[in-house]
């Protein structure tokens, strides 16, 4: 699951919480008020978390001026976005090297930056997402995937969902080419896979690009 996500309860979450019983005569599950309350012990609001349909869309105003701050490798950075395709909706994630922030600037005359679209599998249609963390997207076609989205069948949707978005987000009035220098540029991972270097790798799809927004100092 994508950071900071919370997917919505079910009906089984519901009864484990509640020891374990029958849900409650008239509605089907009895999660309704056990939601809200769950809900507003952890601060999630509709003012601070939004659905899929209630986050606010990506702006001009949300491009990155400079190269989001990345603390570690298991550290997002910057605006998530929101995506709809066939078969509902993804996080997605531009991931920058750690402290990127620090050694590529607009000024910079080396090599452009390198950056990480990591498209996630199909999302929970109920999960909720912190409105300052994420935004939904508008692309200019429904992208097509079919079985499971990190199927290596769906390459080509995901390196042109990837494309799109990247230039429209975080690669904003920059160039976007493809980043080989590890290898194939778009790698798909199921769940157990792992990355050459042995490391876990959630599933979904790694597009490796570079963006001429900001070159090394």
């Amino acid at each position: 699951m994508s950071r900071y996500v919370i997917a919505g309860l079910s009906a089984s979450l519901f009864l484990s919480a509640c020891g374990g019983g029958p849900p409650p005569q008239g509605n089907p599950y009895g999660v309704d008020s056990f939601i809200e309350e769950y809900y507003a012990a952890r601060g999630i609001t509709e003012e601070t978390h939004g659905t899929f349909s209630t986050t606010a869309y990506f702006t001009p105003a949300d491009t990155p001026r400079t190269p989001p701050s990345r603390e570690s490798r298991w550290s997002g950075n910057g605006l998530g976005l929101l995506v709809a395709h066939s078969q509902g909706h993804s996080t997605i994630e531009v991931l920058y090297p750690v402290n990127a922030h620090q050694t590529y600037k607009s000024s910079g005359r080396g090599a452009a930056i390198p950056i990480e679209v990591r498209i996630n599998p199909t999302a929970d249609p109920s999960a909720r997402y912190p409105r300052d963390v994420f935004r939904r997207l508008k692309t200019d076609q429904t992208y097509i995937f079919s079985g499971r989205l990190y199927s290596k069948t769906n390459r080509d949707a995901a390196i042109q969902l990837a494309q799109e978005v990247a230039t429209k987000t975080h690669c904003r009035g920059g160039t976007l080419t493809r980043n080989t220098e590890k290898g194939d540029f778009a790698q798909a991972y199921a769940p157990r896979n792992r990355a050459a270097n042995g490391r876990d790798v959630a599933p979904g799809w790694i597009i490796s690009y570079r963006c001429s927004r900001w070159r090394k100092t």
